[in-house]
């Protein structure tokens, strides 16, 4: 982790799980990177997450404050379960 930001890069065919108040901040970011064939699961409230040249990747996260950013990306799944 860099800036609050959790960068993932050229992860592929992985489930990734962040939870924990040590892990899931109302203050954190998440930036995938390259990623390919990747599910990642945030539970709890973050603020950002960020996908740039990421193909089949699936996202599923709790709440969300701010904003979630899609650069270059093919075939991507989000799921927000709370408002």
């Amino acid at each position: 982790m860099k800036y609050n930001t959790w960068y993932l890069e050229n992860y592929g065919k992985e489930v990734v799980k962040f939870s924990g108040e040590e892990q899931v901040q109302p203050n954190y970011g998440w930036a995938l990177i390259k990623c390919q064939d990747t599910t990642v699961v945030v539970e709890g409230k973050c603020k950002t997450i960020m996908l740039e040249n990421c193909t089949n990747v699936k996202v599923v996260v709790d709440s969300i404050m701010a904003n979630f950013e899609v650069l270059n990306c093919k075939k991507i799944t989000v799921t927000v379960k709370e408002q």
